[in-house]
């Protein structure tokens, strides 16, 4: 069967990693009425149609929705600034299941209608190497492995939370307190659990970034080191403490010409009433080549979470979707683990970006191959604020789940 996706997005950069831009820096006033008057409105339009086809179904799924985001972010006043961020998603064709329709006859497109209040913060010292934020907020660690915002969805996840960035020279601590989660599923999703979970969690996560040495040749890197420490309140026996080690870097040969590498382990333990099952570790190896200053780029990778048959490596709070392959067949680890050897590879053509990936998935625990994949992906900025992406992935099952062929096209809108 075969699955056809396609996403019309209007933004000002190629989602990469389904990341948001930065927040711009407040203008600094000094009035209670000045910190609203001299404030910004921001939007964000996301019209997608995806079609999905799955042989597990009979039925294909084809959806129509369109996003629409409205944000507005006040002055900074005394170093205090405020933002507020409306979300809608509207389904204009409804043949698929979003996880909340009960349109269960089709696969899942998990982007569900409705409207909510996406993010709602104070932050302070957007000015300074200092950054506070209390309320509802993106969270966004490293590459988004273990907490991200899910950006490739209609409806993103945020949380409930109070986070601290602190800079000082090449070291950066962030930490947060995360109360709530508000996952992509929607708010009007007749699952509470799909609509939100509450927490009660500690993320820090340390970095070090190495300055270039042009005398050794070396094109520095970024080492950090992390702990999640996870208090599921409503799926307790999930609680789990994640803590590991990345380092990213790279070295040149030649002029325009680095060689890359990235390194990662982590060790994922049971946590506060969390199953006695929770026991694995997830590892990276990546090494890559850059060429003429990126126009060129290839990686080779293996990534594994590991699995007894009992429990496997999860990140339940990550942005899943750029990982293990586009199709979203391991969102969730199967209890055997799962080893992902990938290639992909990039050229850039006139202004626009063309990627292809290939993936092989094995087992962690045994011998069993679990399918492979190919992806390919173009993107274009038409504008400094449209973006246009075509994005095919095909699945091939050979003992876990089933085959699916998947394509987007997307284009996004931000200003």
């Amino acid at each position: 069967m075969r699955a056809i996706c396609i996403t019309l997005v209007i933004c000002s950069a190629p989602p990469a990693f389904a990341q948001q831009p930065a927040p711009a820096k407040p203008v600094e006033v000094e009035s209670i009425s000045s910190w609203v008057t001299k404030g910004k409105f921001s939007l964000d339009y996301r019209l997608r149609y995806e079609s999905v086809e799955d042989d597990s179904f009979a039925e294909d799924a084809s959806a129509l929705s369109l996003r629409m985001r409205h944000g507005f972010r006040t002055a900074s006043l005394y170093r205090w600034s405020g933002y507020l961020e409306t979300e809608s998603v509207f389904a204009l064709r409804e043949d698929y299941n979003s996880t909340a329709n009960r349109r269960t006859q089709f696969p899942i497109v998990a982007d569900p209608d409705g409207s909510e209040i996406n993010q709602a913060y104070l932050a302070y010292g957007f000015n300074t190497p200092t950054q506070v934020i209390v309320g509802r907020q993106r969270i966004a660690y490293d590459n988004q492995r273990f907490f991200g915002n899910v950006g490739f969805r209609q409806n993103e996840q945020t949380f409930d939370a109070a986070s601290v960035v602190l800079a000082r020279s090449a070291f950066s601590f962030k930490a947060a307190y995360l109360n709530e989660v508000h996952r992509i599923f929607g708010n009007s999703n007749p699952n509470p659990l799909l609509r939100q979970q509450d927490l009660d969690a500690v993320l820090l996560n340390v970095a070090y970034t190495a300055p270039a040495t042009a005398q050794r040749g070396l094109a520095g890197g970024v080492l950090s080191g992390y702990g999640y420490f996870v208090k599921n309140q409503d799926l307790p026996l999930s609680s789990s403490r994640t803590m590991g080690l990345r380092y990213q870097g790279g070295l040149p040969f030649g002029e325009g010409k680095r060689f890359t590498y990235t390194a990662e382990y982590a060790q994922q333990d049971d946590f506060r009433g969390g199953s006695d099952a929770i026991d694995a570790y997830y590892s990276l190896m990546e090494f890559g080549l850059m060429l003429q200053d990126g126009r060129y780029t290839l990686r080779a990778a293996q990534e594994t979470l590991s699995g007894d048959g009992r429990y496997a490596f999860q990140t339940p709070f990550a942005s899943g979707h750029v990982f293990n392959g586009w199709a979203d067949r391991f969102l969730v680890t199967p209890n055997s683990g799962l080893r992902d050897r990938y290639v992909d590879a990039g050229v850039k053509i006139g202004r626009g970006n063309l990627s292809a990936q290939w993936h092989i998935y094995d087992a962690d625990q045994g011998s069993a191959r679990l399918g492979k994949e190919t992806g390919l992906q173009y993107a274009y900025p038409l504008t400094d604020h449209l973006f246009f992406t075509l994005k095919v992935a095909n699945y091939t099952a050979d003992s876990f789940s089933t085959d699916s062929q998947k394509v987007w096209l997307f284009a996004d809108y931000r200003h």
